[in-house]
Order: structure tokens, then sequence, then C-alpha cells
């Protein structure tokens, strides 16, 4: 079936466009319904928050995991989520022959504004500055919510207990500070302690596993050779072209449209993120010229006073470019060394610093294109996993990564960690809706 007049489809593998629908108080009623479907329609959802920050970094990189989750809870307890970002992943099409999985794509990103007092962080506060985050919007029309022990109830709550109750895969990045500010504030307090944390989380993400964090992938499995976020979506978006023109296995993309798109046309964006232009010039790619905080964590102290470039396709250029000169003491032809893997000769300095920009000055940082850059690595990675089985691995599933640590955090059930009162009330009635959900689903009365 052709996709409708104004969708948008990733062709031969190549995105050069994300849809993002803005979710505020304005509009909730009208795009509440078509979020909900979504959901319900998907076959894994993504997930992201901004944040008003994290509090101490020491704390959260202490030696022991137990006194990072305190740090976490800490900051999870005075801070407050600014937005929620939600992308659902619909997969309708696999085709052996082309080696193709194909997603329909929804991205939302929900302006969030807690009712209870909390600390804005001046870090922070920049950084979403930086990265073109509208704090008058949010205080104008952020859908309200409150705390997560109040007795009333507001949309943002009930959204999280639509995604526990569908019983659906869902996606982080780095996920434990995600995890545990969406429990302190859209679901109950925080259990004291990391125990009790990862038991309760044993409810939400039963056997065989519906948590996936693509930076557990990257760093664990794959060990590559940086794993922040917007690294492992332009990784993945490269190699996922390459691929579908090689005639391997690969995603497709395709964000629909809908008659909410009439309605919705002031808020709704099309983000750019094209690749820059095939190939680079050694000339143009030099080491000096890239900030290595940037390129190894994807974060510099210094923000935009820093001189360096803090460019992830530059990361990526140099990457190629080494290997590149591996295959090229390999293979020693006359002639290859001023050609790329394709044959294709390589573009001037002046081509590429005339055609580059770089995406991470582009907006990418809201929660929603986030959500998105999360689900689509998920999938790119697992791409294989999908065409064979229709299924994520097993061995990724409630997994977390932990930073310094070889063993990941678990996601299982301990036979000496009780699960708190409070969500053993809470998820009763969960679990009964999730149980009625199941049974609709396999025709059951």
């Amino acid at each position: 079936m052709d996709p409708p007049r104004n969708s948008i489809r990733s062709r031969k593998g190549r995105l050069s466009q994300i849809k993002v629908v803005e979710v505020n108080s304005d509009n909730l009623n009208v795009i509440w319904p078509h979020l909900l479907l979504s959901i319900k329609n998907a076959t894994i959802v993504a997930l992201d928050l901004e944040l008003s920050g994290l509090g101490e970094r020491a704390r959260m990189s202490a030696k022991s995991v137990d006194d990072r989750y305190s740090a976490i809870r800490d900051a999870a307890r005075s801070r407050a989520i600014l937005s929620l970002g939600v992308a659902t992943f619909r997969r309708v099409a696999v085709s052996e022959k082309k080696k193709r999985v194909r997603f329909q794509v929804q991205v939302y990103n929900i302006l969030s504004l807690c009712d209870a007092p909390f600390v804005m962080e001046p870090g922070a506060l920049k950084f979403l500055s930086d990265h073109q985050f509208d704090f008058n919007r949010l205080i104008q029309c952020g859908v309200s919510y409150h705390p997560a022990d109040s007795k009333k109830t507001d949309p943002l709550r009930t959204l999280l207990q639509e995604l526990l109750s569908s019983a659906i895969p869902l996606a982080f990045h780095n996920g434990l500070v995600d995890l545990c500010f969406l429990y302190q504030h859209l679901y109950g307090p925080l259990p004291d302690t990391l125990a009790g944390f990862v038991s309760d989380l044993t409810d939400w993400f039963a056997a065989p596993g519906l948590l996936f964090d693509s930076k557990f992938v990257a760093d664990y499995q794959l060990h590559w050779p940086a794993s922040y976020l917007e690294y492992l979506f332009r990784k993945c978006q490269r190699e996922n072209g390459a691929e579908a023109m090689g005639s391997r296995a690969y995603i497709g993309i395709e964000f629909i449209s809908s008659p909410l798109d009439q309605k919705m046309t002031d808020c709704t964006e099309f983000v750019q993120c094209s690749l820059p232009p095939k190939g680079f010039s050694r000339n143009a790619v030099e080491l000096d010229h890239l900030c290595a905080s940037y390129a190894n964590h994807g974060f510099c102290h210094k923000g935009q006073s820093c001189t360096k470039s803090h460019d992830v396709d530059l990361v990526l250029d140099l990457e190629d470019q080494k290997r590149e000169k591996v295959r090229n003491r390999r293979k020693r032809r006359f002639g290859e060394i001023s050609m790329n893997g394709n044959g294709e000769a390589i573009p001037s300095n002046d081509d590429v610093a005339s055609e580059r920009k770089s995406f991470a000055i582009q907006g990418s940082h809201r929660a929603g294109i986030d959500a998105f850059m999360t689900g689509f690595s998920i999938l790119y990675m697992n791409r294989m996993s999908l065409l064979k089985n229709g299924t994520l691995p097993d061995d990724q599933a409630n997994r977390l990564p932990l930073s310094g640590k070889d063993i990941p955090l678990m996601i299982q059930t301990s036979s000496w960690a009780e699960k708190t009162a409070y969500h053993k009330e809470k998820w009763f009635i969960i679990e009964k809706h999730r149980e009625k959900i199941a049974s609709k689903a396999n025709g059951s009365v």
C-alpha cells in the first residue's frame, strides 16, 4: 500500500527528516487520543526526558552503585521533568527479498510543567538554552502534572499507566536516571534503596523482558568507541544507508500523515537530519579541530565557548579515515588511495566545508528527537534479529548500563528484595488492566 500523500519515508535506508508533534496544554485534548492509539499499536516505544537538573555529578558516578542510586533518588525528589519525548515504532512490513524491516513512526514532544516547587540548576538551564529549549513556551502551555504521591490524576501519569498496562517494550538511552524520574514524578515515591527500586521494576518489565537500552547495546555488546546518543544515532543512520545500498539488512522508516496534520501545522515540525556529503577530505578532517571531550563523551563543560568542533559527523569521519588508512595499507592497490570505498572521488575540502552542518546544533536535544534517535538506534543495532526472528534479543532485555562497571544493572526478581507497599497497591490495578488488554488481544472474553 502506498504511503499517504504527505507521509515521509526513508529511501534506501536514508533518513533526511524527523517529524515531531509538540503536545502542550492548548492542543492536549486534540492530540491525546492519537497519542494513546499510537502507543496501543506500537511494536516498541522509546522514551526520553529533559530534566531541570541531575544533582551532584560526583555522587552519581560513585564507585558504589547503591550510592549512585541514592544520588539519583535525591535529584528526582527535588528536580522536575521539563519535557517527555515519546517515539512509537510500529512494524508494518518485513521483506526477506529487500532485507528490510519497515516501521511506521510517530514522535511526540510533550511539554511538562510540575505543579510543585522544584530546583532548576544553572547548568541545566544553560544546556537547554544552548539547545534551543523554549522556556517561555513551557511556562505558557506546559502540560501540568502533580507529584506522584498526590491523589490527583493528570494526563502524564495516565500516560505512564497506559504504557505499563500495554506491556509494550520500552527503549531508553542510559535509562536508569529517566526511570527514576518517571517513577518519582509519574508513579509514586521512589524506594529508599536500589534493591527496592529494582524489585518494583521487575513488575514493570516482566519476563522475558520489556526494557531495552541503546547505551547498553553499544557499550556491553558491540563495544563501539563511544556511546552517547548523537554518536549512536548518526553512526546507525550512516550504516543503515550503506547496508541498504549494499543489499544487506536495514531499517525502513515512515512518518505517516493523518487528518490530524491539518489541524496541528503550528505544532508540527520537520527536523532536518540529512547526512553530510558522501566521503571526506583528509586535509579537512584533522584531529586537532575536534574537541576530545565531546568526541568521547558527547559533552563539553565549555559549551558554546569551546573553540574546538562539537560535530558528531566529524567524529565519525575521523573513524572512517582511520579505517580507510588500514584498508589502504592492506590493499596497496594503485589509485585506490584517492577513492572512497565505493570507487567514488572524495570531495574537496571546500565541498565538505561548504555543505557540512553540525547535527548537534539543530535542536536535536529535545526529548522527542532524542526518543526517536534512541528507538531507531535500538532497531538498527538489532536489524538481523528483527529480520530473522521478528523480535529483539533476550540477552539485551532488562539490562541497564552502569558507567565504569563491567556488569550492567539487571532488572530481575530477587528472593531477598521486597517490593514496596505503595507499588504493590498501585501495581494490582495496572496488572488487572494489563491482563484485560492481553485477553482482548488473544480474542478471549
